[in-house]
């Protein structure tokens, strides 16, 4: 077993082989037990990934327990691919995959765009925009895109921001 560290009594960081060096992937102890000196290495998707029965398998899907093809799609919460432990992985919908993605949005904020010089907020659903209003301030917008999300998309942790709304929006 390649253990970098360990972190605590039920964490440790086992490095995977990359192009660039070794890449530290965060394993609770006893999946890392059960590595049983296989190694891992980054994949060209961003996924540390091993050897199982021949295949290669993404870390992640090797530690719920998740096989090549069974249709089952497995959520790092906290949207760090590096961090495969069981308290930080479970099993959603592609639309709950879809939720919590983080933003690439030029406002910072998911579902907050510039419209005719004020900030607009949308959200999406089954395809289809969703206008939520328009706000004087980006904050404001961030925090209803935001608020509706929570209301109407399940799977979404909230993640989408790049920093927290720090002003809630007054009732018009």
């Amino acid at each position: 077993m390649n253990v970098q560290t360990v972190l605590d009594f039920e964490a440790v960081t086992v490095l995977a082989s990359s192009r660039r060096g070794p890449v530290p992937i965060l394993l609770d102890l006893a999946d890392a037990e059960r590595l049983d000196g296989r190694r891992l290495s980054l994949g060209s998707h961003g996924y540390a990934q091993l050897r199982d029965g021949g295949e290669r398998l993404p870390v992640h899907r090797w530690v719920l327990g998740a096989q090549r093809g069974d249709g089952r799609i497995v959520d790092h919460i906290n949207g760090d691919p590096y961090d495969c432990r069981r308290s930080n992985l479970r099993f959603v919908t592609a639309a709950e995959n879809s939720a919590n993605r983080r933003t690439t949005a030029a406002s910072g904020f998911r579902g907050v765009c510039k419209r005719h010089g004020r900030w607009a907020a949308q959200g999406k659903v089954r395809g289809r925009a969703v206008h939520l209003g328009t706000y004087d301030t980006v904050q404001e917008a961030a925090w209803v895109a935001h608020e509706w999300r929570l209301a109407n998309l399940p799977g979404y942790l909230g993640r989408g921001f790049t920093s927290v709304p720090t002003v809630k929006p007054v009732a018009a």
